[in-house]
């Protein structure tokens, strides 16, 4: 086991005082803010944790874990002049009886209504709540509690100056650095003055002061930007040097109120100067400094004991993050950093600060929607099995064992749980069947999951099996079942002790049980339902021919039970996981080598597993949920996976609600063109569409002034307006969402959001996600803008096409949206000379869900970029196009404005040139040889209406399609051949991982 402690810690804390319950630690979302919207986020709530909190703390014993962190949340406890700290309360409480010690966060990013941050009262009225809230969850049996002040001052500090991310604040002003570090200052000495009510009130009180660490460089082509790229990562100490009075003095910061200093640690820490390109941890990019090396250099300069307090990844890349997470303090240990512990944040999934429908699936349990639309937590067990595997390799103090075993004798003995699906019920299997498993449950902890039909009795009881419970095939559809049974299962598992689980299908309609469980050994009983009525199913074939293939082990009815166990254990040693390499009705992936570990403990055999990434395949892969990219995967069918890296699809064409008022991230119509439009658009919306003649508005320099008599827009000198025959629509409800929308229940292909592609590889036609995914496909269709395309590409491009990309200029554009009572003008849109703010303003009639009549939204467009600078930002720009619009007569004084935000769209449009034809083309003839289109008005360079992204999407598809027919009637390739000209490739990547 790993000695934890080090030569020298913090003079003001002692060996036994840096030490904690346990080395992992469980993390609680809670921030308490208002979001960009201005929408309240309150992470305790949205999470269940509130109301699900001595659940939630079960959950973390039955996982070893027996140290938490927990936010008070100021905004959240102080409302209207009154502090609430019930709440806090019951969660102390709550952690009490369960034996768990809180790391308390008193200040989660969001404040009470009434304070201001750059009010020189702002630290008093903190630390009056501080001084509250620490007598508040105070526990009298542990007389070093730790606190947090303040969360992340350099973080918030940032968020409010330099980004939109924190309502009502919009950074990115000339003069943001400046305000951000006299925000710091301010933050810190709240935090300093907290530090020392918590202290009145708890005089052993621990302090804990947390920051993200980063690392930063300088683009490849600016080596000479290298000391700015470590001027700004220099940033990220300024914080803690004042709270330890390393710096400004005058705040009062000392090294006595720096007990801990805490590291948020993600993926995204690593990244370029000013284009913020993250440096890839599963891509093993060179440029990224090791963890140990970044810690260990925090721990030199302050000299007091680290917590890695936040750090996980989200998707099928937890388990490998938190694999590699653990290798690399253990390096920081081994080279005299002390580390005190690793907290996995969050413990449980949470919802995203701006889309709370989405969860970002980066907790040991995920939230999911069951088919009757009912939300449950799912463990992830491939991440359960990685902590116990690091909890093992770190001889935690926390880890649960049973019947007084030792870690020791749990790794040594190779305890495994085994889940069997049965094809028929328990008392209907022969004797010889249910004495095997009998004997079996003997060696392996045992859950059997038996169909029960309907109107049947409950499941089948059995001293030394657990019994769960699946439909008959003849009452539901099998898929429908298994998620519930498999929850039922994992739920089993977290409470076990097995960190290595096998399963035993005797029916291959199970198959799907493997994607969710990932399990090391694969059990096919393959003649247990060659006879049952459910091979008529179309599926079962499919999956039996893949589970003969995928199965480390094959049973028939006369093995015996020490037989079936030497296999087993000898598949184990073998160090396969052969559910990692396992697809829905696919046969395991031949692409990727198989690992064998020489030194076998939990840790090397979870790495063989995760190394081992799951991979997807497709014959059309396209990248962007745009309306091109909808399009395309419509048309294409089955066979084709859709990839947005949003969580929802649409793209510049997707559509939000503000108080009744929808606007669309880039103001968009409807065009009809043909009888192929009509009907995709009859598809699409039905009757949700209104039609009308365009009316256009021309202003110079002179103002536009409404007509009361018509709400027509009257013309004034060298002002112009008319109307034109070109028939154009838009939807009554839902904005432009609505077409998006109509897309979705006709998809026949896969649909992956909140899915980012960020490499991929032309030669092999592989695509990489940032959860640590691949993809295999055979077309490729790409819908992001050109020069974005080629950057995925990498190195793999030619000098010459990587110089054409980065001779095509873009526009970004700023949307200030402003939803008014008033009488909406008859007029589409408006366009305006140089004496005006914006260059255009759109009018949407219908914009609002209530259809009121007096309601107005109006959509100010302001394209920029670096050659034409936005004139301000944030309320002032806000402001100025409000005034602009009273000014010109868009709309009078009298109409009151309801809402107002702003959404801006990178990369919005194209710089249309003569040159820019030649650079696409030079493009478009290397992508040509290696399958891979591209469409879109930002992917053709080409300035794109809605009905040119239909239809060339559909085009693109069929194009497509029309290949990989005439592949397909070429002769055979040697795939064996192909699969070996792949396997160094990923075999290199293998090594720089490790």
């Amino acid at each position: 086991m790993h000695a934890l402690s080090v030569p020298s810690i913090h003079p003001n804390v002692s060996a036994n005082d840096a030490a904690l319950a346990s080395f992992f630690i469980a993390g609680f979302e809670g921030a308490d803010h208002r979001n960009s919207q201005g929408q309240p986020v309150d992470m305790v709530d949205a999470t269940g944790h509130a109301a699900n909190v001595v659940r939630d703390y079960a959950r973390m014993r039955a996982i070893g874990i027996r140290v938490i962190r927990e936010s008070v949340g100021w905004w959240r406890s102080e409302r209207d002049g009154r502090i609430d700290l019930d709440g806090a309360k019951r969660r102390a409480e709550a952690a009490h009886r369960a034996g768990l010690s809180i790391i308390w966060t008193l200040w989660h990013y969001g404040w009470p209504d009434d304070v201001s941050l750059f009010d020189d009262a702002l630290a008093e009225r903190f630390a009056d709540f501080a001084r509250k809230a620490a007598a508040a969850v105070s526990d009298p049996s542990d007389p070093r509690p730790l606190f947090s002040p303040v969360n992340e001052i350099s973080f918030l500090a940032w968020a409010i100056t330099e980004s939109a991310l924190i309502h009502p604040f919009r950074g990115g002003g000339p003069d943001s650095q400046a305000n951000g570090y006299a925000l710091k200052m301010r933050l810190v000495r709240a935090a300093l003055a907290g530090c020392v009510a918590i202290r009145d009130v708890i005089p052993g009180a621990r302090l804990l002061h947390v920051d993200p660490i980063v690392h930063i460089v300088a683009p490849p082509d600016r080596p000479d930007r290298a000391e700015d790229a470590a001027r700004l990562r220099a940033y990220q100490f300024q914080a803690w040097d004042m709270l330890s009075g390393r710096t400004e003095p005058q705040l009062g910061g000392a090294p006595s109120y720096v007990d801990f200093v805490g590291v948020n640690y993600y993926h995204a820490n690593q990244f370029e100067l000013d284009s913020e390109q993250r440096l890839h941890w599963h891509l093993a990019d060179a440029r990224r400094a090791p963890l140990r090396r970044l810690l260990r250099e925090v721990y030199e300069r302050y000299q007091c004991p680290l917590l890695l307090a936040e750090t996980s990844h989200f998707g099928v890349g937890r388990s490998r993050w938190l694999l590699e997470t653990a290798t690399e303090v253990r390096g920081a240990l081994d080279e005299g950093a002390h580390v005190a512990g690793i907290c996995l944040y969050p413990i449980t999934d949470r919802p995203d600060w701006e889309n709370p429908s989405h969860w970002h699936h980066s907790g040991m349990w995920d939230r999911t929607r069951t088919r009757d639309g009912v939300e449950r937590d799912r463990l992830n067990l491939p991440y359960l099995r990685a902590l116990r595997s690091v909890q093992a390799d770190f001889g935690d103090a926390g880890v649960w064992t049973s019947a007084g075993g030792n870690v020791d004798d749990l790794l040594r003995n190779r305890v495994t749980a085994m889940i069997v699906v049965l094809a028929t019920r328990w008392r209907s299997l022969p004797d010889s069947q249910r004495e095997r498993f009998l004997a079996l449950a003997r060696r392996w902890s045992m859950i059997v999951i038996e169909p029960i039909p309907g109107g049947e009795a409950t499941p089948t009881q059995c001293d030394g099996i657990r019994f769960g419970t699946l439909p008959a095939a003849e009452d539901t559809d099998v898929d429908e079942a298994l998620p519930d049974a498999v929850d039922a299962a994992l739920e089993a598992i977290a409470s076990s002790n097995a960190y290595r689980v096998g399963v035993w299908l005797q029916t291959p309609l199970a198959l799907p049980m493997i994607e969710h469980i990932v399990p090391d050994v694969v059990v096919y009983e393959s003649d247990a339902q060659l006879t049952t009525t459910t091979r008529a199913d179309p599926r079962f074939l499919q999956r039996h021919r893949a589970l003969l293939t995928i199965a480390d082990v094959q049973v028939t009815a006369g093995d015996r039970a020490n037989d079936v166990v030497q296999r087993v254990d000898a598949v184990r040693d073998r160090g396969m996981c052969a559910g990692a390499r396992a697809m829905l009705g696919v046969a395991f992936d031949d692409d990727l080598p198989r690992f064998r570990a020489s030194k076998r403990t939990p840790a090397t055999r979870m790495r063989a597993a995760t190394r081992r990434r799951q991979t997807l395949r497709c014959d059309c892969l396209i990248i962007g949920a745009g309306a091109t990219g909808l399009a395309a995967a419509h048309a294409f069918g089955e066979g084709s996976l859709l990839v947005e890296r949003d969580v929802t699809a649409g793209g510049s064409r997707r559509s939000t609600d503000d108080l009744g008022y929808v606007f669309d991230a880039t103001p968009t119509i409807i065009d009809r063109r043909g009888s192929e439009l009509d009907a995709l658009y009859q598809m699409l919306l039905g009757d949700n569409v209104a039609w009308h003649a365009k009316r256009i508005a021309f202003h110079g320099n002179r103002s536009a002034h409404r007509d009361a008599d018509d709400g027509g827009f009257s013309v004034r000198n060298d002002a112009v307006a008319h109307a034109t025959p070109e028939s154009i629509g838009y939807p009554i409800h839902g904005g432009m969402q609505a077409l998006i929308d109509g897309f979705l229940p006709l998809m026949r292909g896969e649909y992956l959001r909140h899915a980012n592609v960020v490499r991929i590889e032309p030669a092999h036609h592989v695509a990489w996600l940032d959860d640590g995914r691949s993809i295999r496909y055979r077309r490729l269709i790409a819908t992001v803008s050109l020069p974005s395309l080629v950057s995925l590409l990498g190195d793999h491009v030619p000098a010459n096409v990587a110089a054409a990309a980065a001779r095509l200029q873009t526009v970004s554009l700023r949307c200030v949206n402003i939803g008014v009572r008033a009488s909406p003008p008859r007029v589409d849109w408006i366009a305006f000379g140089d004496d005006a703010p914006f260059d255009r303003v759109v009018m949407l009639r219908n914009c609002t869900t209530s259809r009121d009549r007096e309601c107005v939204g109006i959509v100010c467009e302001l394209p920029h970029s670096s050659a034409r600078p936005l004139p301000t930002n944030g309320s002032a720009l806000i402001n100025a196009c409000v005034d602009a619009c009273i000014e010109r007569g868009v709309f009078d004084r009298g109409g009151s404005v309801v809402v107002a935000h702003e959404i801006e769209t990178p990369v919005a449009a194209v710089i249309d040139s003569h040159p820019a034809h030649a650079n696409v083309g030079a493009i478009e003839a290397w992508l040509m040889q290696h399958d891979i289109a591209f469409g879109g008005s930002r992917g053709r360079w080409e300035p794109g209406r809605t009905f040119d992204a239909l239809i060339e999407g559909s085009a693109l598809a069929r194009a497509a399609r029309a290949a990989l027919n005439e592949h397909a009637a070429r002769p055979a390739l040697n795939e064996h051949a192909a699969r070996q000209a792949f396997v160094p490739d990923i075999r290199a990547k293998d090594r720089l991982a490790r």
